[in-house]
């Protein structure tokens, strides 16, 4: 099958867990044998290229192509980049594709999009089938930055469109479907929940865990706590209440290590540390004990409880940080308010037995319900029933 997967900003190399949700299901499928195609806008930050429309090939059978207009990067640069999503992505798509562009997109059995922002675009450009993974109720999630520019009623049309007319969508958790349905009406065309996945790693032995300590300078014989995670705005909020608890975690007996771009530069504060942007956070995951999610907002499915649960690290995660998944002590991932963080923390101390069974739980349940091969099956069968015959075979 020939895939053109369509997504509003570049996704190769991965450098954030919403990067990761695109690429690794695209990778899982190029290694089953489908061609596979991503076709994206602009250049990122770290991307010191000539700002004209340039191809990456990520594995065999998996392409990136980009395309940049240097009047947009110009104008980014004079006037700042914006905080809310891409609603004109439809028509950047149209203006800076080449004919060999269209073509990718008029030849595709099955063309993915990643938001609903390109979805008019791709309704033009081809006859195939189309599915909208819905990482987030995007409206919803950016309604506040939208309405004070007067953009909301239009993201609300973007979205709803896409919602009632694309062929096949896929929400990762019931609540997000329940959001688009009271936002949007019913949907006659097929809808199934479907999340996310994740690559299972071994869970960190006792040497490895020491040395990565060392590496971050974490005293070796403290519990250490995780929060990871990208320079989105509910994130660097979750990071500042962490801050803030972090002087009575330390008093129970945790550090926190705060990982990845959701802070712009590596520094030290009473009760722990932050790495600043990382290629990669492999160290930062087997340094630590146990992740914490103290999210209070956004939409979508925390991909960041996945990563940990995946390294059998538990996840005390706040309740808007759980959508999406079965909370418990069976599941490794247990909700907790922000202001109970410190208590919990502290009972964890005292029961250094029961974050080993967390752990073990979580690395088990993590195998079990998210792993990408499980989650792309599923996605493969949702198609094979509801597209014609020959648009899912390989």
């Amino acid at each position: 099958m020939r895939i053109l997967d369509l997504s509003v900003y570049g996704v190769h190399p991965a450098r954030s867990a919403g990067h990761l949700a695109i690429l690794e299901p695209l990778r899982y499928l190029a290694q089953q044998g489908h061609e596979v195609d991503i076709l994206s806008l602009g250049l990122r930050s770290f991307e010191k290229r000539f700002p004209r429309r340039f191809q990456v090939e990520i594995a065999p059978r998996l392409r990136e192509t980009r395309l940049v207009s240097a009047l947009s990067l110009l104008k980014a640069q004079l006037f700042g980049k914006t905080r809310f999503p891409p609603l004109t992505a439809a028509g950047a798509f149209a203006e800076r594709s080449r004919p060999q562009d269209t073509a990718l997109v008029a030849r595709a059995d099955l063309v993915i999009l990643e938001s609903p922002w390109a979805f008019t675009f791709a309704r033009t450009a081809t006859r195939a089938p189309i599915l909208w993974i819905a990482h987030n109720q995007e409206a919803r999630l950016h309604q506040e930055v939208l309405r004070e520019a007067g953009l909301l009623e239009r993201a609300r049309e973007i979205e709803g469109e896409c919602y009632r007319e694309v062929d096949l969508v896929l929400p990762l958790h019931e609540a997000d479907a329940k959001g688009l349905r009271e936002d949007y009406g019913n949907r006659t065309l097929p809808l199934e929940i479907l999340p996310l996945g994740c690559d299972i790693h071994p869970r960190t032995d006792p040497a490895r865990r020491l040395a990565a300590r060392e590496s971050w300078g974490l005293h070796a014989d403290a519990r250490v706590a995780l929060f990871a995670g990208s320079a989105h705005a509910p994130n660097v909020r979750a990071a500042d209440r962490l801050e803030a608890l972090a002087p009575d975690l330390a008093a129970a007996g945790w550090e926190i290590l705060i990982a990845g771009s959701v802070r712009s530069a590596p520094r030290t504060f009473v009760g722990g540390r932050s790495t600043g942007p990382l290629a990669d956070l492999t160290s930062c995951y087997e340094a630590c004990d146990l992740a914490v999610n103290p999210v209070e907002e956004g939409s979508g499915m925390n991909v960041k409880n996945l990563h940990a649960m995946a390294r059998g690290l538990p996840v005390l995660c706040s309740p808007v940080g759980a959508r999406g998944f079965t909370s418990g002590e069976e599941t490794g991932l247990l909700e907790v308010d922000t202001g109970d963080l410190v208590t919990r923390l502290r009972e964890l101390t005292a029961r250094p037995e029961s974050v080993e069974a967390l752990s073990i739980a979580a690395h088990e349940t993590a195998q079990a319900r998210y792993s990408w091969p499980a989650i792309v099956e599923a996605r493969l069968a949702f198609m094979a029933a509801h597209l014609p015959t020959g648009s899912t075979s390989g």
